[in-house]
């Protein structure tokens, strides 16, 4: 049997005899293991290649993330040479209604959470709650090695920023405009543009050049757009849909609150489909509607993003919406931090 590593191929015989049987299965949790052949002395860096050998000199190789305690295939005990920490971010989005929590291995987000805004809860609250949600989804909080806070909400900026640092115990970093010096503001007032805006424009340029549009489904609804080389040049906001919803609600008497969610025709034949049809295919006309005057602006077609609570409903709808990313915010917010950090080495 030929293992293959890193592309090359070495004879069995040269294999690292089972020295560390049991060393991935007892390693630190947000570890992982690299197998490595002795007469190189160490494997290339950043291979996640697992090697089994087995007691009559042959091996197996299996090309994967493994999480710790990944049993052994029988037969084969497991060749650990070193332990590589892997950089777990936790990226709390705060909006006005929700919290959107979620942590991010390599860029993508592995976990997540939503929790309501509360401007009432203490340094204290927020930090067992945070603590007891990472426990209930398997993650040690000790795991996590950094945290960025966009926050649009001041009161609990400084809340949230003392609870991570008090019951998380790792850096925390609380991103402003000025973390995001390589995207032009181009509007009247660039003190006034709200970071998690910038964060889901930067999480959008990510995937490719402008010019494009992100349309936020949050407490208000909101559009921004970006130019063909990357500036921000403003927007547009509407109510929410959620806040639209329940105003349906709470000013009419007769008026049920209802799930927000697509009818089969536009034409209702009852009033919870009259008011699933006007808030979800309403929602989607106001949204191409507003697309396509940003795209006569803008001199040509954009790549249209939307993320938010409310995204996948109304993009299924409309008919300009060309991604669904309900994770925008959190990618942009550990993309700024991961730029932040690279500056400041």
């Amino acid at each position: 049997m030929m293992p293959r590593f890193g592309g090359q191929v070495w004879p069995a015989t040269e294999v690292a005899p089972n020295t560390a049987k049991s060393a991935f299965a007892d390693s630190p949790r947000g570890s992982r293991g690299t197998a490595y052949f002795s007469s190189l002395g160490g494997a290339p860096a950043g291979q996640t290649l697992l090697c089994y050998g087995s007691d009559d000199g042959g091996c197996r190789e299996e090309a994967c993330d493994a999480a710790p305690g990944a049993p052994v295939p029988t037969g084969y005990s497991l060749m650990v040479a070193r332990e590589e920490r892997i950089c777990m971010l936790l990226a709390i989005d705060v909006g006005n209604s929700n919290i959107v929590l979620g942590t991010l291995v390599g860029g993508k987000v592995t976990r997540h959470w939503r929790v309501a805004t509360d401007p009432q809860r203490t340094e204290d609250e927020y930090g067992v709650l945070f603590q007891g949600l990472l426990r209930n989804s398997d993650v040690v909080p000790a795991d996590i090695t950094a945290t960025a806070i966009a926050s649009v909400v001041p009161p609990l900026t400084t809340v949230l920023h003392t609870a991570v640092e008090r019951y998380l115990r790792c850096p925390v970093l609380t991103l402003s405009r000025h973390h995001i010096p390589d995207i032009p503001l181009r509007v009247d007032h660039p003190e006034s543009v709200g970071i998690d805006r910038l964060a889901n424009i930067v999480g959008a340029l990510d995937g490719g050049p402008g010019p494009l549009v992100v349309v936020d489904f949050g407490t208000a609804t909101t559009f921004d757009a970006v130019s063909h080389d990357g500036a921000f040049l403003g927007g547009a906001i509407a109510p929410g849909l959620g806040i639209a919803a329940d105003a349906l609600f709470s000013r009419t008497s007769s008026l049920p609150r209802i799930a927000v969610a697509p009818p089969s025709t536009a034409i209702g034949t009852n009033t919870v489909t009259n008011m699933q049809s006007g808030l979800v295919f309403g929602y989607a006309g106001l949204v191409d509607g507003l697309v396509r005057r940003f795209e006569r602006e803008l001199q040509g077609c954009c790549r249209v993003y939307a993320t938010g609570g409310f995204a996948s409903v109304v993009a299924a709808a409309s008919e300009t919406i060309t991604e669904v990313d309900p994770w925008l915010t959190l990618r942009g917010i550990s993309l700024i931090y991961d730029r932040q950090h690279s500056r400041a080495r």
